[in-house]
């Protein structure tokens, strides 16, 4: 049974809870071979953007539309990882830091009002 890792913006920050039990023993499906599984819900009404970022380093995941649901697969090194939300000709905001298990299946949600905190700085 993978845990469910889910990053929202509350409060005006990214938030992290990582939900499962403890103790547990993540494997992805044997006939995935990619280490993750992101489920992006933009509740947003700008189209965005995904990276995973890790200290400067950025790999594109894809892209969401406004008020739209998508699911990427992708592969990570790391053990953890930053997503970089790209809100199209407004600026980024940041997730904070997730530690992460090969296998586990992430849910990212993009608030409506996530766009009131980008800047276009943050898009490096």
């Amino acid at each position: 049974m993978s845990r469910i890792l889910r990053a929202t913006a509350l409060g005006g920050m990214l938030l992290v809870v990582a939900c499962g039990g403890k103790g547990q023993t993540v494997r992805p499906e044997p006939d995935r071979d990619e280490d993750y599984e992101l489920e992006v819900s933009n509740e947003n009404f700008y189209p965005v953007t995904i990276y995973a970022y890790r200290d400067g380093y950025r790999r594109r995941i894809g892209d969401v539309d406004a008020n739209d649901t998508k699911t990427f697969l992708f592969n990570w090194s790391g053990t953890s990882l930053r997503f970089q939300i790209r809100f199209l000709a407004v600026g980024c905001i940041f997730s904070d830091r997730l530690p992460v298990t090969r296998g586990d299946d992430l849910q990212l949600i993009v608030e409506a009002s996530d766009h009131n905190r980008a800047s276009r700085t943050l898009c490096g």
